[in-house]
């Protein structure tokens, strides 16, 4: 019995204004309030599936440390700057075709710093001459490891 659309509350101030019910049951908004706390201080354990629990674990073993982080962005700068100089492109010629305001952000990337944003990475592998579908799971290993491994760990076996 909760108060819907089909209650219809009269009279009063809050302490004494009533509901009534489609069943035709008046109650007082002042039980609904005392009875809505209540429910609401109750909080259930969210259930525990083994799935959930072996993803948990996964996660907290493969946590990566700011260097280990800081590692994985150098690399991957590091093979971006290999893919625009195969090419014969210079940073600023690579920020030009891929309409960026700054060519900072290129020396940025190849030096561990930043990312290339999600909605610009077909743009990116073109502009070095990749495939998008291998460019985006080489960032994807550098930039999110655990997902990359979750993802393709049994590729590789």
């Amino acid at each position: 019995m909760s108060p819907t659309a089909t209650c219809a509350p009269f009279g009063g101030d809050l302490l004494t204004r009533h509901a009534r019910f489609a069943s035709g049951k008046q109650v007082m908004y002042s039980d609904l309030l005392n009875v809505y706390e209540a429910a609401s201080l109750v909080r259930p354990e969210p259930l525990k599936t083994a799935a959930r629990e072996d993803t948990e674990m996964l996660a907290e073993l493969h946590k990566n440390t700011p260097e280990e982080t800081r590692e994985q962005r150098v690399t991957l700068g590091l093979w971006l700057r290999s893919l625009r100089e195969e090419q014969g492109l210079s940073q600023r010629d690579l920020a030009d075709i891929l309409s960026l305001d700054y060519y900072t952000f290129i020396s940025q990337l190849e030096n561990g710093r930043g990312k290339i944003p999600t909605h610009r990475y077909v743009e990116w592998a073109n502009a070095l001459g990749q495939n998008p579908q291998d460019f985006v799971r080489m960032l994807l290993k550098h930039y999110e490891p655990m997902t990359y491994r979750i993802l393709f760990e049994d590729e590789a076996s």
